[in-house]
């Protein structure tokens, strides 16, 4: 039997393909996706995967704040708690990226 993981990342292909086509239709599904499988990552505390999962959503639901602030930045501001909450994953990841 398939987990929600596999699923998650099936569906994140669907999605990018879709975003190829209709970006602003489909990113949010995306991010959502991604942030999806940070929760989990985080959970099973895949501290290499998790972190980029957050940072990708969080990168994209900012953009999409950028347009539509009422809409997205409630994303954005879940996607930072959540992280808070899974030990400062973004803060990490950020800190091991080469400037």
């Amino acid at each position: 039997m398939r987990g929600a993981e596999n699923y998650l990342e099936e569906a994140l292909k669907i999605y990018h393909k879709l975003a190829q086509k209709e970006r602003e239709t489909n990113l949010p599904y995306v991010a959502t996706t991604l942030n999806n499988l940070g929760i989990i990552d985080s959970g099973k505390n895949r501290v290499n995967e998790a972190p980029k999962e957050y940072a990708e959503a969080l990168k994209m639901f900012r953009e999409l704040a950028q347009k539509q602030p009422e809409t997205y930045l409630p994303h954005v501001a879940v996607t930072l708690s959540r992280d808070s909450r899974g030990s400062g994953l973004l803060a990490c990841y950020r800190f091991r990226q080469p400037r």
